[in-house]
């Protein structure tokens, strides 16, 4: 059988894009990986998935993505994206067998796989590396130098391996410039946003079928470690300094990935308490100095940012060469004496970070990104309810842990083929941790069901968007098996 133009596409797609990349900044297939998974087994997300989704296995309860639920461009935009992963890491998922008339293959790979797999694929194509800068002092996004031309800084995206030359003639080429960090999060544009994360969190909890809710889940485990991905890129010196070329060198990156790979990554810093944020943005940039951009860019340097200005005044440099501390850092930036240039005098010593400098600075930045990871990811799934049924067959909603705006909860009822139906839906008012609301059902809504699931939707009392979940087994317990005691032996 002759495969079809769609599927030939689809591999000519998935070739473009295994098209060898620069590296920029922390490496996604270690690096990011490694950071994301780190703040997941941190984070309450074992328990969440296990209580809102009723995934007994937890981060290791495999899950499906289906093509066939999804729409054309996006199915085959995630799988040829997805196969192209490191498969050497365990990043491509595992590709189940196709099923007649399907041209695209459903995709399995466990909770923890999913979320890492979304902060690689964050970092493909290149070109979305563009929207992850965002300057530790004003919050601005990517910039270009002085001097630099918007064609020059096109061709050279090209020539870098960023763009391709189809971008280049049709404008669409990076020229040096980019959504700030925290914008891009929120961009419409971002297929791994926060808007796919809301939007698939509804699907994952109301879809009719179990195939759907399973897809959809997988989608916001996808934008979950994408976002956490960016997070994790302001923790990267060059990034918060508007630094390219260090972006793109990446010496840094290299080292860190070299030394810690992906398994070998700290976990987070349980000392280090972030404020807690109104909005995901503000782990970035907060404008006060307490995201994550701000904390990196007052304390450490990238290759493209040293000046003369970074040596605190006052400072003597003695000898032939050496470094310059930091109450955090022994080697924070070294220095080495230059041979005379100029008559009657020396030249100003040259300053630079070399391979101390980079693991002094990857042993304490690490452990502070994969907090505030850790952080970013319990933000998001925020606001934990629980479900009971009283003795008059009303179904009680407590809030345990987040004070909520007015909302709207939906009370779903699953049979035991997977699917859900609608049984009711109000509307809540503000509440402070306790119990949310009472939706009386009667005996007769909860006859043929297997489990009740709720949905809130909403806003916080921060006035932000808000999705949470629970859901409550009806499946009453069989009786034990009668065991008929074995006769007794005759005694003589």
């Amino acid at each position: 059988m002759r495969p079809s133009r769609r599927w030939n596409g689809a591999l000519a797609l998935t070739a473009a894009v295994v098209t060898t990349s620069p590296a920029l900044g922390y490496e996604g297939s270690t690096t990011l990986a490694g950071l994301t998974e780190q703040a997941a087994m941190s984070s309450r997300l074992h328990r969440r998935v296990v209580e809102r989704f009723a995934l007994s296995l937890g981060i290791f309860e495999p899950l499906q993505l289906d093509p066939v639920q999804l729409s054309e461009d996006r199915a085959r935009n995630l799988f040829v994206r997805l196969r192209a992963l490191d498969a050497g890491q365990g990043h491509a998922p595992e590709l189940l067998p196709r099923k007649t008339g399907q041209n695209l293959a459903a995709l399995r790979q466990h909770v923890l796989g999913w979320l890492a797999a979304g902060a690689v694929l964050e970092t493909h194509p290149a070109l979305r590396v563009r929207h992850h800068f965002v300057d530790g002092k004003t919050g601005r996004g990517l910039r270009r130098q002085p001097g630099v031309t918007a064609m020059a800084a096109s061709a050279d995206s090209v020539e870098q391996g960023i763009s391709t030359v189809r971008q280049l003639l049709s404008g669409a080429a990076m020229d040096g410039t980019g959504l700030a960090a925290p914008d891009w999060i929120e961009s419409p544009d971002n297929d791994l946003g926060l808007s796919t994360f809301v939007d698939a969190y509804e699907r994952a909890v109301t879809a009719e079928t179990a195939t759907a809710r399973e897809t959809a889940l997988v989608e916001v485990l996808l934008s979950a470690g994408a976002m956490l991905a960016v997070l994790e890129q302001t923790g990267d010196p060059a990034y918060v300094h508007n630094d390219l070329g260090a972006v793109l060198a990446g010496p840094f990156a290299h080292q860190v990935a070299e030394r810690y790979g992906r398994a070998g990554v700290p976990a987070p810093d349980a000392k280090l308490q972030p404020d807690p944020p109104q909005r995901f943005r503000e782990l970035l940039f907060d404008g006060k100095g307490g995201g994550l951009a701000e904390r990196t860019a007052s304390r450490f340097l990238s290759v493209g940012s040293i000046t003369r200005a970074a040596v605190p005044t006052g400072t003597k440099l003695i000898g032939s060469g050496g470094y310059l501390s930091t109450p955090t850092l022994k080697h924070w930036l070294a220095w080495a004496e230059r041979p005379a240039l100029v008559e009657g005098g020396r030249a100003p010593a040259a300053l630079f970070l070399d391979d101390r400098c980079f693991a002094d600075y990857a042993s304490v930045l690490l452990p502070e990104v994969g907090k505030f990871a850790q952080v970013g990811l319990d933000f998001l799934l925020r606001g934990d309810l629980r479900l009971s049924l009283t003795s008059d067959s009303a179904l009680q909603v407590k809030l345990l842990d987040e004070q909520l705006g007015s909302g709207t909860l939906t009370v779903l009822g699953e049979k035991a083929s997977g699917e859900r139906q609608v049984l009711k839906s109000v509307s809540t008012l503000p509440s402070r941790p306790g119990v949310l609301g009472s939706v009386p059902l009667g005996e007769e809504a909860l006859k043929d069901l297997v489990r009740l699931v709720v949905l809130w939707k909403g806003r916080d009392h921060h006035n932000q968007p808000l999705l949470t979940s629970a859901q409550l087994g009806l499946r009453k317990a069989e009786a034990a098996p009668t065991v008929t005691p074995a006769p007794e032996a005759a005694t003589e």
